[in-house]
């Protein structure tokens, strides 16, 4: 047996925590009076000034919305005041966002918590970012320039001496050359590109005697080289350039490695030259393997 709290009669129960009948008077009294230890609380508190903020924020846009100029809120004093502006359509203050959202912006009076910068909290954040970056290179550039050197000192070395990598990614090459091969519509694409680079190097072969001999001294050369076998002859001006093509002549050519002459594949010369400037330790590196090295002009030659 156990004591209403509210009415004070006795009742059965089976939870010893349970300390109020089941009337509806009582429970309707218990209910009030838990609310009202939650106001007084430090939780009820917090929740009664959110509920007043939005009360409040309702009534002033509704006050403004009534007094709009082509978007602007004018408010007049009696008292020969100024009169206050405020837009409430405005642009986000991140680099390269021109989006445009609700707020009320005012220059001359503060309103707190209504003026907004930013149209999301992801500009927010990144351009906040973007201003600690700003300040560590303006600040200390040069510890930022040593940082980027050591790493890309770091990625060079890790292509060329880690042999892990390197057997990974052939693995992953071979896997995807064989999914090609087995595809029908490949074996078909590449017999319609063979067969035009056949028309291509017929059309510019010369037809006279003095050059074609030139040509097969040319071919016959390739064995004097070291690992001759990953040798390609490559055109200095590619047959079909972007904006010019060249010659099957014994000038044009030349013997490239097959990774170098991969990423050449369709360049113009001159953009050939500025990537070997960018990256000529590294080919310098392959091409000494073959027995050739770069002239000035950056075509291969041999040691």
């Amino acid at each position: 047996m156990a004591k209403c709290k509210i009415c004070k009669d006795n009742f059965k129960s089976i939870n010893k925590k349970n300390t109020i009948c089941s009337k509806e008077k009582c429970k309707k009294e218990n209910h009030y009076l838990c609310i009202k230890k939650y106001m007084k609380s430090d939780k009820g508190k917090i929740a009664i000034r959110k509920a007043t903020k939005k009360q409040y924020e309702k009534n002033y846009v509704k006050l403004i919305a009534e007094n709009l100029i082509n978007g602007v809120y004018v408010k007049k004093y009696s008292n020969g005041k100024t009169d206050v502006k405020i837009t409430l359509y405005k642009k986000c203050l991140k680099n390269n966002c021109n989006n445009t959202f609700y707020s009320i912006a005012n220059e001359n009076i503060k309103l707190g918590k209504f003026d907004k910068k930013y149209c999301s909290k992801r500009c927010q954040d990144r351009e906040k970012k973007r201003i600690q970056r700003i300040n560590l290179t303006f600040y200390r550039p040069e510890k930022i320039k040593e940082i980027n050197k050591k790493r890309a000192k770091k990625n060079k070395l890790r292509r060329l001496t880690d042999e892990k990598w390197r057997i990974e990614q052939c693995q992953r090459g071979k896997i995807y050359r064989q999914s090609k091969k087995d595809c029908p519509i490949y074996k078909a694409k590449t017999k319609i590109r063979m067969a035009e680079r056949d028309k291509r190097t017929r059309l510019t072969t010369p037809k006279i005697s003095n050059e074609l001999k030139k040509l097969t001294d040319f071919y016959k050369s390739k064995k004097e080289y070291k690992n001759y076998n990953n040798l390609h002859a490559d055109h200095i001006y590619a047959l079909k350039g972007k904006n010019y093509s060249g010659l099957t002549n014994a000038n044009n050519l030349q013997w490239l490695p097959s990774e170098l002459n991969v990423k050449k594949s369709n360049m113009d010369f001159e953009e050939w030259q500025k990537v070997c400037k960018q990256n000529r330790k590294e080919y310098n590196f392959i091409l000494n393997k073959h027995g050739l090295k770069f002239n000035r002009q950056y075509i291969t030659i041999k040691i």
